[in-house]
């Protein structure tokens, strides 16, 4: 659990610094994400002894001692927020692990974050490279991380190897913006980039042009040309004869002769026959097409009542639900439990409501599926529904479905 509480943290304060990292580099600070691992750890520590306010409270104020080691008053100042954060978290009790209070906040980095760093660019985009986008980076990897984390099986989230390799990931992802903001790890990039193309493969693709391809160029044409000197050979030309000599303006009187008393290639009026035929042809399969639409979707109306129910599609039961609000992730969840309900021989047709469905799988938690149903009742007919619903909606499911 300690792991899951650092992992919280760091996501809350990814996002905070994914905005306030701006001002601070802006006014002369050295903002870096290793700054965050300090108070996460701290905040990870006093979640171990939740039962003594005093003792939690003190581990948890243990990440203002950072304070000292910051170079600058700017610095300081946007640290100092982060400092207090956990300190009133670890006073006030609040060690909820909540997938859908993270998922809101992802949501709003997702919305609030792009247009906070274009409008900066404008003031400042040195900061916004080097400060603002790999902390804003950081927050959208561990807040994914944490859903990800606690949508697991208990069994499986707090085995000591899938906490390694989470976290060995998570710090991968997150290093990797944080390198490619500075400035000597780009220049060391672009300088191995330039001697593996320079040194490597120019002289590889120059000795395959020189050597290869232009000599098959070269054999090419010659076995073109050779070609065309055999099809001559094929067909001998003939000898002209001799005719007698005409003068130009004869040669011109008898092409005007022979061109008015040729017939037209194309009979205009015979090409616009054609064309109002094909064109009346394709109204009138378009018009049938139209109406025969028309009636097969008032025969599948009609017949909606007696129509089985078909699945969700695979990508929607996967799609994180961002940009979902609590109405649709209940409504989500309740398709979720209809679709495990038909796995388990279970006919839905497009009829049955609610009540009908309610227990009529053989084996699953009754109880579980009455508050599901309570839950979604209030999502599709009042539009009520709120995250804690969503969430436990959520819960239901997984309860249902295990």
């Amino acid at each position: 659990m300690m792991f899951l509480h650092t992992l919280r943290l760091a996501g809350d304060l990814s996002f905070y610094y994914a905005f306030a990292g701006f001002f601070a580099a802006s006014f002369g600070g050295t903002p870096m994400p290793l700054v965050l691992v300090w108070p996460a750890l701290c905040f990870g520590l006093a979640s171990c002894f939740e039962g003594s306010r005093p003792l939690r409270t003190t581990l948890a104020a243990l990440s203002a001692a950072a304070l000292l080691l910051l170079p600058t008053g700017a610095d300081k100042f946007c640290y100092f927020p982060a400092a207090v954060y956990p300190v009133l978290l670890a006073y006030t009790g609040d060690f909820a692990l909540s997938p859908v209070r993270q998922a809101e906040r992802l949501r709003w980095l997702c919305r609030v974050w792009p247009f906070f760093a274009v409008a900066m660019l404008l003031w400042n985009a040195n900061a916004v490279l080097s400060a603002a986008l790999p902390f804003a980076t950081a927050a959208a990897v561990l807040l994914v991380g944490f859903n990800r984390t606690t949508r697991q099986d208990p069994e499986i989230s707090t085995r000591p190897g899938y906490l390694l390799l989470s976290g060995g990931v998570l710090a991968a992802v997150c290093a990797g913006p944080f390198l490619l903001s500075r400035s000597v790890v780009v220049a060391g990039a672009k300088a191995a980039a330039s001697a593996v193309y320079f040194g490597g493969i120019v002289p590889v693709l120059q000795l395959f042009l020189n050597n290869i391809v232009v000599q098959g160029v070269t054999w090419l044409f010659h076995g073109i040309l050779q070609f065309i000197h055999w099809l001559f050979t094929l067909f001998p030309p003939k000898p002209l004869e001799r005719t007698e000599i005409v003068s130009t303006d004869e040669v011109i009187a008898n092409a005007q002769k022979a061109a008015e008393d040729a017939e037209p290639l194309i009979d205009g009026m015979s090409m616009l026959t054609v064309l109002g035929i094909l064109l009346a042809v394709l109204c009138a399969v378009l018009v049938v097409r139209h109406f025969l639409r028309q009636k097969f979707r008032h025969t599948d109306t009609a017949c909606t009542d007696t129509t089985v129910r078909h699945s969700t599609h695979k990508r929607a039961r996967r799609w994180p639900g961002l940009f979902l609000s609590p109405v649709d992730k209940v409504r989500r969840e309740y398709a979720i439990y209809l679709d495990h309900c038909q796995r388990h021989g279970v006919t839905i047709l497009r009829g049955d409501t609610s009540l009908d469905l309610t227990g009529r799988a053989f084996g699953m938690d009754f109880a579980a599926e009455a508050e599901l149903r309570q839950i979604y009742l209030k999502a599709r007919y009042n539009g009520t529904a709120t995250a804690e619903d969503a969430a436990r909606a959520a819960e239901l499911v997984r309860k249902i479905c295990s």
